[in-house]
C-alpha cells in the first residue's frame, strides 16, 4: 500500500492512501480527534465521491476492526511475555 501524508495548514493531517489493486482513498485526521474517510472514483480525482465523518471513538473501534490481531490478542501475547520474562524463561515466538 502507498501512503501519503500531507499537512492542511489550519485542519489537520491527511494521508492518501493507494492499495495494490489501485483502490484509492484518504484520512484526514482534525485536530480535534474526528476523522474524515474519504473515497475516491481514479487515480485522476481530485474530489472524494464519498465522505465519511468519524468522531473520535468511532475511528478508534473502526481501527480495531481493521487491525489483523484485535488488541486483546496483543495484550494476552504481551502478558504471557512478560510473565516468561518475569519467570526467567526466555520468550519464544
Amino acid at each position: 500500500m502507498q501512503v501519503e501524508r500531507t499537512t492542511v495548514p489550519g485542519l489537520g493531517v491527511v494521508h492518501h492512501l493507494r492499495t495494490r489493486s489501485g483502490a484509492h482513498f484518504a484520512v484526514l485526521s482534525e485536530a480535534n480527534g474526528r476523522k474524515h474517510v474519504m473515497f475516491y472514483s481514479s487515480e485522476q480525482a481530485d474530489e472524494p465521491y464519498a465522505d465519511i465523518l468519524l468522531d473520535a471513538d468511532e475511528a478508534d473501534e473502526c481501527a480495531q476492526l481493521l487491525h489483523s490481531t484485535s488488541i486483546t490478542d496483543r495484550v494476552a501475547r504481551l502478558e504471557q511475555l512478560l510473565a516468561r520474562l518475569t519467570h526467567g524463561q526466555a520468550p519464544t515466538s
